[in-house]
């Protein structure tokens, strides 16, 4: 899952001036970002980077990501 460049951007930025807690996340963020795609969910990486669920409705889904991304889904 490679992050766009934007993203990554910010990413550097907050690794160099960020609290010691946002430093920390985005390293996490950056090493996750350059491994291969998931075709399925992995709870242990899950509870690392989603800080945040909202349920939408009948089957909609928003995930927040330690980074302030967000995702929706429909399943």
């Amino acid at each position: 899952m490679m992050s766009d460049p934007k993203r990554r951007a910010e990413w550097v930025k907050t690794a160099a001036k960020g609290s010691a807690l946002e430093r920390l996340r985005v390293r996490q963020m950056i090493e996750l970002s350059g491994q291969e795609r998931l075709t399925a969910m992995v709870d242990e990486l899950a509870q690392l980077v989603i800080t945040e669920i909202r349920i939408l409705g009948a089957k909609k889904y928003e995930f927040i990501f330690m980074d302030g991304s967000k995702y929706k889904v429909s399943t």
